[in-house]
This record gives C-alpha cells, structure tokens and sequence, in this order.
C-alpha cells in the first residue's frame, strides 16, 4: 500500500528520483533513438518522399490537414511540465503548499504527455505501414485510442517492442501495481 505523502520534500525527493539520470535511462534512450532511426532509414529507402511527408507531418501537419501537427502538443506538455517542475522546486521552500494545486498540476501533466504519446503513435504507424506496403491515412489513425496504435504496432512484423515497452515502463511508474 501507498504511503501518503507527509512533507514536501519527501514528495520533491520521489518525483526528483525519477529524472536522475540513472533512472531516465540515457542508455536506454540512446539505444532507442538508433533502433527508431533504423527504422526510419528502412522506411526512407522504400519510400523517400513519403517517409519526409510523414516525419514533417510531425511538426507540419499534411498538406490536406496543418492541424495534424503535433508541434503545438510538445509545446504544451513542455510548458506544463516547467510548471510542474517548478511548482515541485517551491514546495521545497514552502511547508504551506497546495496539494490540490500539485494533484491538478500532476494530472495536467500526465493528461498532456498521454496526448502526446498517442500522436507520435499515429505517426509511427503510419511509417510501420509504409514499411509493409500497407495503406495509411494519418487523419484517420490520429484520432484512434492508444491502445489500438500500440496493438496496430505489436501486430507489426517490425519490432516495435522498445516503444510499446517504454510507453508501459511510463504507466507502471505513473501508477505502480
């Protein structure tokens, strides 16, 4: 069982263990960074031009649809994660802090890196189906749940397990059983 939280910085202590960086894994992110690559150059050598629609798409949108743009949700969660941050570096200095200002905080946080994730989700199964010669339409898959995407990309004859194993490794720590 959960112990609750009894001071300030006992909770600063929890949240700041996780970004150290032992546990955020630079290894682990390095090797993702190169097996997400791979894939990408596997991707740019069946398709070139279709692989840079879809890697722009990212930050662009499509030419069809600029709101397929994820830009705007990187700078949200980014914005609100600083928030976070430094609301959680205050409360070091005050014992009078706000627990429901931290929940709503910490809900606002998690909310925005979950929305992100799913559409950077979208996007990678745009790129598996390319790979597999397979029609996509990012409009389409941008607004299924995430777990659908997730088992879209089990499904996949790539190897999508440093992703989807990430995305639980994310939920489990957010929420430990």
């Amino acid at each position: 069982m959960n112990q609750p939280i009894k001071t300030p910085e006992e909770f600063y202590q929890d949240y700041a263990a996780l970004f150290v960086p032992t546990n955020t894994g630079y290894g682990e992110l390095k090797s993702m960074t190169k097996k997400l690559n791979a894939i990408f150059e596997k991707a740019w050598a069946i398709n070139f031009e279709e692989t840079a629609k879809l890697i722009a798409a990212w930050v662009l949108g499509t030419k069809e649809n600029r709101g397929l743009e994820n830009r705007v949700a990187y700078d949200t969660y980014i914005q609100q994660h600083v928030e976070t941050t430094s609301y959680i570096d205050s409360m070091k200095s005050n014992p009078n802090f706000s627990k429901t200002m931290l929940a709503r905080l910490l809900i606002d946080d998690f909310k925005n890196s979950f929305e992100l994730d799913i559409k950077i989700l979208a996007n990678l199964v745009c790129i598996d189906r390319l790979i597999h010669g397979q029609d996509y339409s990012l409009e389409s898959l941008y607004f299924e749940s995430a777990g659908s995407l997730i088992n879209r990309l089990r499904q996949s004859q790539t190897d999508w397990s440093f992703i989807i194993n990430a995305l639980d490794k994310k939920l489990e720590t957010l929420h430990p059983t």
